[in-house]
């Protein structure tokens, strides 16, 4: 199984010691001002709260693992921390991310080594989602869909539907 060339820039918090067994992988976009930056400024901006995706790729098609291992654990998505890797992609939103073709096929080539590899299946589902620790997502989605089964849910709009379903299609 080849994977697409990812580089490397990993974030100092996260614990390497900490692992997932990945069922789900989580599409999300950034938003102002980190589209207009850099890895490094991503980097500034999830400091504070330590936050991370497994994940990042940026406008130019450039793919960065973030975390330790592909499958350490990190805080990208409330509900789905414990079960989903994490895709961060630069841009803004749907516009951004519809008119990039370069970016777009890295989304896919990651996301489908991914899902490859951890054997994540075709479609999107939900087991225990009453039960807030034991909740566990399946299947590829966005931020959007995993975050209305967070408590606190604070209405994520990433990835919109659409190039969600381009990314599935594709894969």
């Amino acid at each position: 199984m080849s994977s697409p060339e990812i580089n490397e820039h990993i974030m100092p918090w996260i614990d390497p010691q900490k692992t997932i067994e990945p069922t789900a992988i989580v599409l999300h976009w950034w938003e102002e001002p980190i589209s207009k930056g850099d890895i490094e400024l991503l980097e500034s901006l999830w400091s504070e709260r330590q936050l991370a995706s497994q994940f990042a790729v940026l406008t130019d098609g450039t793919i960065y693992q973030l975390t330790p291992h592909e499958n350490s654990f990190s805080r990208h998505a409330k509900a789905a921390n414990n079960s989903a890797i994490g895709i961060e992609i630069q841009g803004l939103g749907a516009e951004d991310l519809d008119s990039n073709a370069i970016q777009f096929d890295a989304v896919v080539s990651l996301t489908a080594y991914l899902k490859r590899k951890y054997d994540i299946a075709d479609t999107f589902s939900v087991e225990n989602e009453t039960d807030e620790e034991t909740i566990r997502f399946y299947g590829v989605t966005s931020h959007k869909n995993v975050d209305v089964y967070s408590p606190n849910a604070n209405g994520k709009t990433d990835v919109h539907d659409e190039y969600l379903a381009r990314v599935i299609a594709a894969i």
